[in-house]
């Protein structure tokens, strides 16, 4: 079997680093900050506009039951696809992409 070689996203929330494959994402942006959606789970921190459309922004800190960041000068939205849905995940910073 081939050795196969895939490139990770890799950034840091809380504290801890994580990283996800970076066919997944499309964009990473500054963070701003997003409007509240009433009635919305407590890890969805509001939506934004992203290429003319509506982007919901979520925290995976909340997810994951994680201590909250300062939103700070490194403080980044990385903007997820999947199939033709998109997400805003904030993260406290952005590392560097690797070889896995």
């Amino acid at each position: 079997m081939k050795d196969e070689i895939i490139k990770v996203l890799v950034f840091k929330i809380s504290g801890e680093y994580y990283a996800t494959n970076i066919i997944e994402v499309e964009r990473i942006t500054e963070y701003k900050k997003s409007n509240k959606i009433p009635d919305s789970p407590e890890f969805v921190e509001g939506v934004i506009e992203y290429e003319n459309n509506i982007l919901p922004i979520i925290s995976l800190a909340k997810i994951f039951k994680l201590p909250l960041s300062v939103i700070g000068e490194e403080s980044k939205i990385i903007v997820a696809k999947q199939d033709n849905s998109k997400i805003g995940i904030i993260v406290d910073s952005v590392s560097e992409v690797k070889d896995v």
